[in-house]
C-alpha cells in the first residue's frame, strides 16, 4: 500500500505500474472535479428519487456519498 490505496483499489498497482509517490504526483485515482459533479448528480437523483446502479467506481462513489450524509 504504498500509495495509500490497496493494490485491489489502484489499477497502476495492480496492472505493474509503479505507485506515485504522495507529495512529487498526484494520486492515483483522484480527480476532484470528476468527484464533485458525480456526488452532485448522484445528490439529486436520490432527492429525485430515481434509481441508481454503481458498478466499480460508481459503487464507490456510492458509499462515499452514504458515509457523507
Amino acid at each position: 500500500m504504498r500509495c495509500g490505496v490497496p493494490p485491489c483499489c489502484c489499477p497502476r498497482r495492480r496492472y505493474g505500474a509503479p505507485a506515485l509517490r504522495p507529495g512529487k504526483h498526484r494520486q492515483p485515482g483522484l480527480e476532484p472535479e470528476r468527484d464533485t459533479g458525480e456526488l452532485f448528480l448522484l445528490e439529486q437523483f436520490i432527492m429525485e428519487k430515481k434509481p441508481v446502479l454503481g458498478i466499480c467506481r460508481g459503487l464507490q462513489v456510492l458509499n462515499v456519498f452514504s458515509e457523507a450524509r
